[in-house]
């Protein structure tokens, strides 16, 4: 399972080097920390399904949180917005 996104600002432009890291996870996790490409992606392995809480950052940006589910044997999608 994995999860992928987009980090965008608040005109829809694609935000590069956001952080984005879990906050919770339905499992205990090592610290993870991902960095955006230069198109506002990322991506990384969920161990287990479950509710998952991504914080993102950027310089300039307030830090966003998103809950997303992420089912059993399926990879999972999400768009984070971050605001000034």
């Amino acid at each position: 399972m994995t999860i992928t996104g987009t980090v965008i600002d608040h005109r829809g432009q694609a935000v590069a080097s956001a952080q984005i890291s879990i906050g919770r996870a339905p499992t205990p996790m090592p610290d993870v920390v991902v960095v955006t490409d230069a198109d506002g992606r990322f991506a990384f392995a969920a161990p287990s399904p479950g509710r998952y809480q991504l914080l993102a950052y950027a310089e300039g940006y307030r830090i966003a949180r998103v809950g997303i589910d992420v089912a059993d044997g399926k990879d999972t999608t999400t768009t984070i917005k971050l605001r000034h």
